[in-house]
């Protein structure tokens, strides 16, 4: 995840694999604003990465030692400093999720 500030609906944008398999890039393109989505030909990749560059960022999904595929790009304008960070959500306020990480890589462009 990749957010303006740490503010309850500061613009965002994530890659994030549900319940199902499905996989979307989320953001949010203004403070306070609803999130959209852009789903992703990849269903129930192991392998996930978000990337910026500028003002596009792009979700790509794969599977170990393969290519990673890249979804439909979008357009957020963030401000410099941004914070980055991994999340689990369980869309129920009652329930607890569970998730683990690997390889974890925070990577700066060259």
């Amino acid at each position: 995840m990749v957010r303006q500030s740490l503010a309850p609906g500061s613009a965002y944008a994530d890659v994030a694999i549900h319940g199902d398999g499905h996989i979307n890039l989320q953001f949010r393109t203004v403070m306070g604003g609803k999130t959209d989505d852009t789903r992703s030909t990849q269903h129930g990749s192991t392998c996930l990465r978000i990337e910026r560059r500028g003002n596009q960022f792009t979700a790509f999904a794969g599977e170990p030692g393969q290519a990673m595929v890249p979804g439909p790009p979008v357009t957020l304008v963030m401000q410099d400093p941004v914070y980055v960070g991994i999340g689990v959500c369980a869309h129920n306020a009652n329930a607890v999720e569970q998730a683990i990480f690997s390889n974890v890589k925070i990577e700066r462009a060259q």
